[in-house]
């Protein structure tokens, strides 16, 4: 199988979300405006047709730091990895892995959950997701809940509070950051890209914003969602105190699930290694799935610690 790797300005953008939304690991994150949104310098591995028919392509999205060149897993994109139109195989999976070029010499990238195959020469870590299917009624779906989620979400409906479609960006960022964000060390390039996936995401049609406002018209919870290939990824919730006091995004998940209940749509709450945050997901009768993080180092020893301190240091 002939593989070529193409940078990023020689890749047909049409061709490629064409093939992303239309292949069975179609996700939000391989489509090219979202990598745009959050690796610039993404390039690509594409296996095309005689008539130049994009079959299977795999994103690459690289950086450069210390003039080493690597590949790495964006902010808030779960899950790359091979994308086709063809049946995926092992041999197909490993032409690709075998055409990553030599010049990256650190590579830790989020694959997504149909390419479960062997891999030699990398770590492969598995990380957990949690999805809810929403072709159900809002009946069948929320008699599945278990009993702490149910009894929030009824305490919750009780309360004076409401919810909105129309949040801005910087606001929803801005809860985030003076909440659960003063207790992360992101700096302001993380903000910056999740307020540019945000606007990207809004004017493509993709992305919504819903906030939830107390009886006296403040904002306590929110969450950006994007809806593409069939999901709704759950991608950038926020809370503050009283939020989290009022359980406020137990309303939200279930208005949403409310919404869109007997729909072909599949709520993807991007999953947690968090046991606290599992749980919630659980809690609306979201099933586990699994996707992998494939790792490896050519570095030599001498220049990996450097290398480490550099990237911890700039807080990545």
């Amino acid at each position: 199988m002939e593989v070529s790797y193409l940078k990023h300005t020689e890749i047909d953008e049409d061709q490629w979300d064409h093939l992303i939304l239309n292949s069975p690991q179609g996700n939000v994150y391989g489509l090219s405006w979202f990598l745009d949104a959050v690796a610039p310098e993404w390039n690509a591995l594409i296996h095309s047709n005689k008539a130049g028919d994009y079959l299977t392509v795999m994103p690459l999205p690289a950086n450069t730091k210390w003039s080493i060149r690597s590949v790495y897993t964006p902010i808030i994109a779960q899950q790359l990895g091979l994308f086709s139109c063809e049946q995926l195989n092992q041999q197909i999976f490993n032409s690709f892995i075998d055409a990553i070029p030599d010049e990256f010499k650190k590579i830790r990238l989020a694959i997504n959950q149909h390419n479960n195959y062997s891999i030699k020469g990398y770590n492969k870590i598995a990380y957990p997701n949690f999805i809810l299917p929403l072709d159900k009624s809002y009946d069948e779906i929320s008699k599945k809940y278990n009993s702490n989620t149910s009894r929030n979400v009824k305490k919750v409906k009780r309360e004076n509070i409401k919810i909105s479609p129309n949040i801005s960006p910087e606001s929803c960022v801005k809860l985030f950051k003076e909440n659960k964000g003063s207790q992360l060390n992101f700096n302001e390039e993380f903000y910056f890209g999740i307020v540019r996936i945000m606007y990207q995401s809004i004017h493509r049609g993709f992305g919504k914003i819903y906030g939830v406002y107390d009886e006296r018209n403040q904002l306590m919870a929110s969450a950006f969602f994007v809806f593409a290939a069939g999901k709704i990824y759950y991608l950038f919730p926020a809370s503050n105190s009283e939020g989290r006091k009022k359980n406020a995004m137990f309303l939200l998940i279930d208005s949403i699930i409310e919404e869109y209940a007997e729909t072909e749509q599949t709520l993807d709450f991007e999953g947690s290694a968090v046991e606290g945050v599992a749980r919630f997901y659980k809690g609306f009768g979201a099933v586990k799935i699994e996707y992998w993080h494939i790792e490896k180092n050519d570095l030599p020893f001498y220049l990996n610690w450097p290398f480490k301190f550099y990237s911890k240091l700039k807080g990545r």
